[in-house]
């Protein structure tokens, strides 16, 4: 059961994530600071959350997960409800995809989860920022 304190120790924002089949994560295309874009609106393929958990902090979240834009509006959302045991260990992984998804305007963006039965808040925040195209990562 998850606690209602349950936030993610640190969570990475991406283009994609792929797994080795020695279990190691390749995390492509990462985002340090913020999102620089050449132009707005702007789709990308895939959108990928990394989020780290610990079991100290209540472990992941199983509920709905969303994308709130600047100006409040909800863009995308997914549902989580399996999230495999690990008794053992001391930190889990929640990878969250969104494919495709459009960035409408330069701005605030957060992630956001409801857990079952329990209100929504935010997880996680960046920034996105149009740039000239000498600049954009």
């Amino acid at each position: 059961m998850t606690r209602k304190t349950s936030r993610p120790h640190d969570v990475l924002l991406c283009d994609d994530v792929r797994q080795e089949k020695s279990g190691k994560l390749i995390l492509v295309g990462l985002y340090v600071d913020n999102v620089g874009v050449f132009s707005l609106p702007t789709t990308l393929p895939t959108l990928t959350f990394v989020c780290k958990w610990t079991h100290a902090a209540g472990g992941p979240i199983r509920g709905r997960y969303s994308v709130l834009g600047p100006s409040g509006a909800a863009l995308a959302a997914m549902d989580v409800t399996e999230i495999p045991d690990a008794p053992n260990a001391r930190t889990r992984i929640t990878i969250l995809q969104l494919r495709p998804f459009t960035f409408p305007e330069a701005g605030t963006y957060r992630l956001m989860v409801k857990p079952e039965g329990g209100r929504s808040r935010s997880l996680y925040s960046f920034e996105v920022r149009l740039v000239p195209n000498s600049e954009a990562v």
